[in-house]
């Protein structure tokens, strides 16, 4: 097969086996590729071509695919398939085989017996499987992945609708985008009539063209793979990674018998990576992000090298420069670098195999086997970070790898993560410091006790060094910037939302048989504007004397401090309808018959409890919220004057001195 172009019904034509191979990346269009690819399909006419790029090729030897199954095999030898390696393009390939199988699944659903005079069982031995039948459960796929790939078992089994023994329910990111690609054709194809469904198909196998490209032997079609990539098909540096480590282990094996057990330990290590990346649900965890986690934790950082671990890892460590065997045979100036042997590629996938699952359970704190109080505060720092990760990650993954599953270590465990709490809370939360403070020590530190030379209890002692450089400066300076910026200082503190949910949580816990009246994941979901509420409304009814009575005689200034104190935000379980915001607080307060805050959070109950409301009230309950800041952080924020200026109400001091006489 040389390079041409061709469609897609004659890149099948030559009776061609194709594999992906373990170095490569696994199925990753979305809905902007989907859509891409739906809308040249679109606007293609009949008659017209549309270029899909360069497809290339590389022959699969002889002692690689005897090792495969029967089927496969004598398809190979006694009815003369070709086997080839997808090296580039095989993203694509599966993306029409895809909608193939949709069409398909159509005919079926609509007794269609041809198209463009192919019978169903044509279209499917051409593009799809030969089946035996002798043995219809015996098949062999022309288009798949290496056998032991999960991918290729969900390909199998939910694309292709097929039996699997082996089938092991793994699911990835990879699966979760095969299984979207799938239903997205489903749903573009479901009204197609006979002539749609048969334009749609003579354009995927007719007229769309491709470069096809075999591959010489003197190429290694592994640093081809790289080098395509780096030409602009993006491959996560995960990826990159994988392949990388493959090709030093091929190396490795010309004169190390370590070299071939060492690719399939890559290859599970990186199985098991992205079969922990895929499970997620509600967060969506980045192969980047951990790639660059573990790399500082397991390298030694510094803020030179800053977001270099790509530079780091696939152009100055695992290089072939670097490999023991070729060091040593070349140049005087490469053997002095520091070298690599199948050891130390070894200890570092070995790395990566124990703390993906510490990556995953950082996120998913409840689907873990750790204490009930690890979870607790693993589930609050997902809280206090909206994107889950933290100048803390790698420092939280070293210890979880470490001591998360032994009881013995629990309580300390427990109470690393409290600090890291405290610290997150109190120095980048509350304070003007930025979201990065101290991570490049804290990277340096993660380090050290992954690699035993600091314990959980100096970690403790190394965290409460910073926390006490808190103080209710830092805290004042921060809203005072805020207020500054956005004019409405408590409202736009960062560390509103999970302050005001930490002490409903803290009315919870004084319930009696009590029942949690928020889950955070949903109530998070809302906008701010509809999940904390302004007691005294940012714009109180007009035609209500109520507010206005109450506060009229304060100037514009002074009403936008007292609507936007600590004291009149309120977290509310539902959004309020924004007339409702506006009423007076006798009916905000609500009753049996009016629901009103009467039957809302704990904290809407607490201050239903209230007869009236207005300055002093608004004051009063701030200052009980920064006492209770206190005492749930362990932190001093002053006395009564510091406390009422943290709370920019000074100009209340007067009117509530005479009512506290009074």
């Amino acid at each position: 097969m040389q390079e041409q172009l061709i469609d897609f019904s004659n890149l099948f034509k030559d009776s061609v086996l194709l594999r992906i191979p373990d170095y490569q990346r696994g199925y990753s269009w979305k809905e902007e590729q989907l859509n891409d690819f739906w809308t040249d399909l679109s606007n293609l006419k009949l008659g017209k071509t549309h270029y899909m790029g360069v497809i290339t090729l590389e022959e699969i030897k002889n002692e690689i695919y005897k090792k495969w199954e029967i089927v496969d095999l004598s398809v190979i030898e006694e009815r003369n398939y070709k086997p080839y390696y997808v090296v580039d393009g095989h993203q694509r390939i599966l993306n029409i085989i895809i909608l193939i199988q949709a069409i398909i699944e159509k005919m079926d659903q609509d007794k269609i017996e041809r198209l463009s005079s192919f019978t169903k069982e044509e279209i499917i031995k051409k593009y799809l499987f030969i089946e035996y039948h002798e043995n219809p459960n015996y098949k062999t796929y022309l288009f798949g992945y290496e056998k032991d790939d999960p991918s290729y078992e969900f390909y199998k089994t939910s694309i292709l609708g097929h039996n699997s023994t082996s089938n092991r329910g793994t699911a990835s990111l990879y699966t979760r985008n095969l299984e979207y690609s799938k239903n997205f054709f489903e749903g573009k194809i479901k009204q197609f009539n006979y002539n749609e469904l048969e334009q749609l198909f003579k354009k995927i196998t007719l007229f769309l063209k491709f470069n096809v490209y075999l591959m010489t032997e003197e190429l290694n079609s592994l640093v081809a793979f790289e080098t395509m990539n780096n030409r602009g098909i993006e491959l996560s540096n995960l990826e990159l990674l994988k392949n990388r480590l493959i090709y030093l282990s091929t190396l490795l094996l010309e004169n190390n018998s370590d070299g071939k057990p060492l690719r399939n330990h890559i290859n599970n290590v990186w199985r098991r990576i992205y079969e922990f990346l895929g499970k997620g649900i509600k967060v969506e965890l980045k192969d980047d992000k951990f790639l660059e986690f573990h790399w500082k934790m397991y390298f030694e950082y510094s803020r030179r090298k800053g977001g270099e671990y790509r530079e780091f890892l696939l152009k100055k460590h695992f290089i072939v420069e670097k490999l023991d065997n070729y060091a040593r045979n070349n140049s005087n100036e490469l053997s002095n670098l520091e070298t690599i042997n199948s050891d130390d590629i070894n200890n570092y996938i070995n790395s990566l195999n124990d703390t993906i699952p510490a990556y995953y359970y950082i996120h998913y704190p409840n689907e873990s086997t750790y204490d009930s109080n690890i979870k607790e505060w693993l589930s609050k720092l997902n809280r206090l970070n909206n994107d889950k990760d933290s100048q803390f990650t790698p420092l939280i993954m070293a210890i979880l790898s470490k001591y998360g599953n032994n009881y013995r270590y629990n309580d300390r465990v427990a109470k690393v993560l409290e600090r890291i709490e405290k610290f997150i809370f109190l120095l980048i939360k509350s304070s003007k410091n930025n979201s990065n403070f101290q991570d490049s020590h804290f990277f340096g530190w993660a380090r050290k006790v992954y690699f035993d030379n600091k314990n959980l209890d100096e970690t403790i002692s190394e965290i409460d060094i910073w926390i006490k450089t808190f103080n209710m400066t830092k805290f004042s300076d921060m809203l005072l910037d805020n207020n500054k910026k956005y004019g409405k200082r408590f409202y736009n503190w960062d560390g509103l939302k999970y302050f005001l949910f930490e002490y409903e949580n803290y009315l919870y816990s004084l319930e009696n048989n009590g029942i949690p009246k928020i889950n955070w994941d949903e109530w998070n979901k809302e906008k701010k504007e509809e999940t904390v509420e302004h007691i005294y409304p940012q714009t109180p009814d007009q035609k209500d004397e109520c507010w206005n009575s109450i506060f009229g005689n304060f100037n514009e200034e002074q009403r936008r401090k007292l609507c936007n104190s600590l004291g009149n935000l309120l977290i509310i379980s539902r959004a309020k309808n924004s007339m409702e915001q506006n009423f007076c607080f006798e009916r905000k307060r609500g009753d049996e018959n009016n629901k009103g805050y009467y039957k809302g959070t704990f904290s809407e109950i607490e201050v239903s409890r209230m007869q009236e409301w207005g300055p002093v009230q608004i004051l009063e309950r701030g200052l009980k919220l920064l006492k209770f800041m206190e005492d749930r952080w362990q932190i001093d924020l002053g006395n009564i004057e510091k406390k009422i200026e943290i709370l920019d109400l000074e100009f209340l001091k007067g009117e509530w001195n005479s009512e506290k006489k009074g």
